[in-house]
């Protein structure tokens, strides 16, 4: 059966406070501090890159949009650099995992795993109608990749139909995609675990049975200058 393919590049370059897309474009200090500083800082923006094709690689569509960075995912990166005496983060909590989810509920950056987890479920209609498929709404990669100060997550790809092993169901939309802690397992399973790291809001993609879609997250934590 020939499948219609939806590629989805989130690429987030993003802040490690996560202030990305709220700051001047003279960088996060203003333009005489980073004349003192020198000439390396941050010049970070946070954006998805949507890439809808057909099952013969036709692009049928494109779309661009910021991604969020939530508090638990902003936390995740103090915690783990800073010894604030406190807080203590286990070494095997780790961003690794892409979940997808029907809800589209606005993003607030205040939103955690649980709400994604329940709102997922709320909306997940083809969960009551099959419930063997549509269950494992997450996947893992236990390889993330590391390049010139850029972590890239997948591409991790979820098809969709009436089988055991799907991870959505036939004719369902996609409404949204999280970036949620790693499962140690390296399974496919149903639910974001926690932190919530951050999300992407993106025009609905409808999956019909056996499409796939294709998901690729990149961080990028690269500064300019020398």
């Amino acid at each position: 059966m020939k499948r219609e393919q939806a590629t989805i590049i989130a690429c987030a370059t993003v802040l490690a406070v996560g202030l990305a897309a709220a700051l001047p474009s003279a960088g996060i200090f203003g333009a005489d501090h980073a004349a003192k500083a020198g000439s390396s800082h941050l010049a970070s923006y946070g954006m998805a890159v949507v890439e809808h094709r057909s099952a013969d690689g036709e692009l049928l569509a494109t779309q661009t949009m910021h991604n969020q960075l939530y508090d638990a995912g902003e936390d995740l990166l103090l915690q783990q650099i800073f010894a604030d005496g406190a807080t203590a983060v286990a070494d095997n909590v780790q961003i690794g995992a892409i979940c997808l989810t029907a809800d589209d509920t606005a993003l607030s950056e205040t939103d955690t795993n649980t709400n994604f987890n329940t709102r997922h479920t709320a909306d997940d209609t083809g969960q009551a109608a099959n419930p063997i498929v549509s269950t494992n709404n997450c996947k893992t990669d236990d390889a993330v990749t590391f390049a010139g100060q850029i972590a890239t997550i997948g591409p991790l790809t979820f098809e969709a139909g009436t089988d055991a092993t799907d991870n959505w169901y036939a004719a369902g939309t996609v409404a949204q995609i999280g970036i949620c802690a790693a499962h140690s397992a390296d399974d496919d399973v149903r639910g974001c675990a926690a932190p919530l790291f951050a999300a992407v809001d993106v025009a609905d993609v409808t999956l019909n049975d056996d499409e796939t879609l294709s998901v690729t997250y990149t961080f990028d934590m690269s500064s300019t200058g020398t």
